[in-house]
């Protein structure tokens, strides 16, 4: 999530908005619970917003990948280093407040086990891309227009048509796959982010987000009236490669790359989002 660039506030702003939808998915999911993940998905007692939320927001994370496509990948060695001490300084930093001030009980095999990245999926899956990344950017390097989308074609059969669709491999796109699937569309993107058709549909693209969420929250609630329910299916249905979720952070993700913005104060917050995700997605405090 860090680049040898110079920061553009319109990107640095996206950063901020991606982890507070980040901050949102999880209070549906997790706190007020009503998109079915933990128990059966009620309409009458549940209603539409939590799952309309999720719906808008669950593009959050896929947002930060499309971000390291557009300006790729450097310093590759440091930036594995800084995850994972980031890792064990937040979460200890986590625990400490937790024990203090919510009173959790101190426990030492806890403490191990919140400061280590193998239990926060991103984490581990965004350290795989980066061991990965150096390959990727390889195959881009001086790659034309018309190549780049066909690899985008083809990497869409496999981690869409195929993988969400087909259920043939781990079909929710919590893995380093799809993290490299929306790093190339991030680049093609900015290939073509200099074309008119391009500048023109992104001044509306935030429309298509919007859209994006109406499918998704109709089909979920269809599939729940007719499917009997299981733990997994909720987190399937919003798998990160699931093509509406794709589609939406693409049109959130085009409505802010045309942005012309310049704030010091936006670039200066926005070094803090991997620190909340940390924060809020350490195994104590995600309990509360």
């Amino acid at each position: 999530m860090k680049y040898n660039v110079s920061r553009l506030s319109n990107f640095e702003l996206l950063r901020l908005v991606a982890i507070f939808m980040i901050i949102i998915h999880h209070l549906v999911i997790k706190s007020a619970q009503t998109c079915g993940y933990t128990h059966p998905y009620d309409l009458n007692q549940d209603g539409l917003t939590g799952v309309f939320l999720n719906s808008l927001t669950a593009s959050g994370v896929n947002l930060f990948l499309l971000i390291s496509g557009w300006f790729g990948v450097r310093k590759i060695k440091t930036q594995i280093i800084r995850l994972i001490l980031d890792c064990f300084i937040y979460s200890f930093i986590t625990n400490i407040l937790c024990i203090v001030f919510l009173g959790y009980p101190f426990s030492w095999n806890e403490l191990f086990y919140s400061c280590i990245f193998t239990h926060n999926w991103f984490v581990y899956a965004f350290i795989i891309f980066l061991l990965l990344s150096p390959i990727v950017e390889r195959s881009l390097v001086q790659i034309d227009r018309k190549t780049l989308f066909h690899f985008v074609c083809l990497l869409t059969i496999v981690n869409v048509i195929i993988g969400f669709m087909g259920g043939m491999y781990r079909h929710n796109g919590y893995n380093a796959y799809n993290f490299i699937y929306l790093f190339v569309i991030g680049r093609y993107l900015h290939i073509i982010s200099e074309e008119k058709k391009y500048i023109q549909f992104s001044k509306y693209s935030i429309i298509g987000w919007i859209l994006c969420a109406l499918p998704l929250t109709i089909g979920f609630i269809v599939l729940t009236h007719y499917k009997e329910w299981d733990e997994s299916f909720s987190q399937n249905y919003f798998g990160y490669n699931n093509p509406f979720i794709i589609l939406s952070s693409i049109f959130l993700f085009m409505s802010f790359s045309t942005m012309k913005i310049k704030s010091k104060i936006v670039n200066l917050l926005a070094k803090s989002v991997f620190g909340i995700f940390l924060l809020h997605t350490t195994t104590i405090f995600i309990y509360y």
